[in-house]
């Protein structure tokens, strides 16, 4: 396996061209799994780039989605590729991986500005650990963001305290508002 050839499969990743994938591929060229120096695979850089297709075509050919170092998933989430995210997950990527900084995907999409509800929803709902209780802002948002499919998660996190229903930021709410209160006056 030469390390042109492996090059050849990682540039295909990053623009998103299939075909040259699939040609790396059938015709036994490089090993799916085969890392560059920065220890990312094909399929890292695929979801790093959001190329769902591409990203699909290396788990069916055997690509791994769970990594010990660069994981494919932390990328999706760092640059908000939903369908990329929403895959690894059915793949079963592990959703609460860390990365060599300690970073959870809850982590880094609690950094994102604004926050992708419907990605930490869907993060939630395949069994994603908040590292501590979500303030009001993030809980009011999830709330009203949240649909019928999302009620069991919501309760969950409800059950754990990681949203809390009673508590009132005097900034983010006027008196008498709680989460529970604004969810419901937006319909959810």
């Amino acid at each position: 396996m030469s390390l042109q050839r492996q090059r050849e499969l990682f540039e295909h990743a990053r623009w998103g061209y299939i075909g040259g994938v699939v040609r790396s591929l059938e015709q036994r060229l490089v090993d799916v799994n085969a890392r560059n120096v920065w220890d990312k695979t094909a399929l890292y850089i695929a979801c790093q780039n959001g190329h769902t297709s591409v990203a699909q075509y290396l788990m069916d050919n055997g690509a791994h989605v769970c990594c010990e170092r660069t994981h494919p998933l932390i990328a999706a989430v760092r640059y908000n590729h939903y369908d990329c995210v929403k895959l690894l997950l059915d793949y079963h990527a592990d959703v609460n991986c860390t990365n060599l900084r300690k970073e959870t995907p809850m982590s880094i999409a609690l950094q994102m500005h604004p926050v992708n509800m419907k990605l930490m929803l869907l993060l939630l709902q395949h069994g994603a650990i908040p590292s501590k209780s979500l303030g009001v802002d993030i809980s009011v948002q999830l709330l009203k963001n949240a649909e019928e499919e999302h009620a069991k998660t919501i309760q969950k996190l409800i059950d754990r305290n990681v949203i809390n229903l009673k508590r009132v930021d005097v900034n983010a709410l006027t008196e008498g508002q709680t989460p529970l209160y604004l969810a419901c006056e937006s319909g959810n």
